[in-house]
């Protein structure tokens, strides 16, 4: 961590006679969650796990002229998970520090820049493309990326190629090997129109260079006006070469919110159609693949905060939604999101052969209170729980088992300070 804040200082002062402006910044981010069925459902006999997770991250952004640079560097870790230690205390860890982000951004026009490293990609309702902030790692991209912008239109061109080493450039079947999409974007007053086309490539295994590609296209429709916004999405999935099989998948969302009391009170509700495969349906249906793959996209809160959908069953989901938030000032907030559950195909009940079992997963009721206590701090409380159904628990892998009721309660506090220096009298 030494090394690191010292060639960190170094790029800051030997970088800075060149830019306008220097943003410094930090995020310090402890959460602390007692799990009584995070995740999966718990076997009735097992403690309750309570841990204390922290991300701490330190960015730089170096803004010029057409220029812009941007370094992150972040630890994440469980205290107590240090490798380094004496029984008088920890010393330190030396797998929790990493590269976060690390890119530069090019302006050769005002309708068009070039950004080029580490960096977030998240679009939309984040159904393919999201950043995923829940998790403490988030999910970064080493690619390069073209925007477009005139007027009522933009187009983002983003390109990803990936290779195992400088010597090696065979990816095992869990990477992938390419990422690349065209994306245009229009909005016209009140309404907000996209489209995006996404192409993964992964190869079939870490010893061949034999690779299956998928494309994934969608479109999002939001129209929102003072206390009302209506969102829509669809998209389709298939394979473009036989490698991996045929499949033909989709998934479709709608959701309406509203404010019933201006500045207080606002409700919303949705439904999410994530296609799957059906289990019981025999002959030539088996052939082609129907489980939409959401590949980089959200799941925490999307799903239930419980993250029972983390993954995504093979035979799909149906969620049917419903949110309150209730603003108590300005400062604090009080969400509840509710949640309920079914398969989208049938699921084989595994010890009846040929039967399937009810599609009712269960429901899902998340409480969220955020309190804003100053520019730089802010402090969110959640608690869950999950009435689950035996298809759940096949689901999960957990039938047959003494579960406890599924719950889970967290605290979390998110510091981010920050500074910035501007020059006042240009270089040399």
């Amino acid at each position: 961590m030494r090394k690191i804040l010292y060639y960190l200082i170094l790029l800051i002062a030997g970088a800075l006679p060149a830019y306008t402006q220097l943003q410094l910044g930090a995020e310090l981010r402890p959460r602390v969650l007692v799990d009584l069925g995070y995740s999966s459902p718990k076997p009735a006999d097992s403690p309750a796990h309570v841990y204390v997770s922290q991300r701490t991250r330190l960015n730089t952004l170096f803004t010029g002229e057409k220029l812009e640079t941007y370094l992150s560097v972040q630890d994440v870790r469980v205290w107590g998970d240090d490798d380094n230690f004496k029984a008088s205390g920890m010393l330190g860890n030396t797998r929790s520090i990493s590269l976060h982000q690390a890119w530069f951004l090019l302006r050769p026009a005002d309708w068009l820049s070039l950004k080029v490293g580490r960096q977030l990609l998240s679009y939309d309702d984040q159904r393919l493309l999201s950043a995923r902030g829940w998790n403490d790692y988030q999910v970064t991209y080493d690619a390069v990326l073209a925007q477009y912008t005139s007027g009522i239109n933009s187009v983002d061109l983003g390109i990803i190629w990936n290779a195992e080493s400088s010597k090696y450039s065979i990816l095992p079947p869990q990477k992938f090997k390419t990422m690349d999409f065209l994306r245009y974007q229009m909005d016209i007053g009140s309404l907000k129109w996209s489209a995006i086309a996404l192409l993964t490539g992964n190869q079939v295994s870490d010893t061949t260079d034999e690779t299956w590609y998928r494309v994934s296209l969608g479109t999002n429709l939001v129209f929102s006006e003072e206390g009302t916004q209506v969102r829509a999405s669809f998209y389709r999935q298939s394979h473009l070469n036989q490698v991996g099989g045929k499949m033909s998948a989709f998934v479709f969302s709608l959701n309406a919110g509203i404010e019933i009391l201006p500045g207080r009170l606002g409700g919303s509700a949705g439904l999410d159609y994530v296609s799957g495969q059906d289990d019981i349906s025999p002959g030539e249906y088996r052939e082609t693949d129907h489980a939409f793959d959401l590949l980089y996209g959200r799941r925490h809160g999307w799903y239930g905060y419980m993250d029972y959908f983390s993954t995504m069953p093979s035979q799909g989901l149906q969620d049917y939604m419903a949110q309150l938030k209730y603003t108590f000032s300005g400062a604090v907030s009080l969400v509840a999101d509710y949640h309920y559950f079914r398969l989208a195909a049938r699921m084989e009940d595994p010890g009846q052969p040929g039967v399937a079992l009810g599609k009712e997963l269960g429901s899902e009721l998340d409480l969220t209170l955020n309190w804003k206590l100053s520019k730089v701090t802010a402090f969110q409380a959640g608690y869950s729980f999950f009435a689950a159904t035996p298809t759940l628990e096949a689901v999960r892998g957990v039938r047959g088992t003494d579960l406890k009721f599924p719950q889970f309660f967290y605290l979390m506090v998110t510091v981010k300070p920050g500074f910035t220096f501007e020059r006042t009298e240009a270089g040399p």
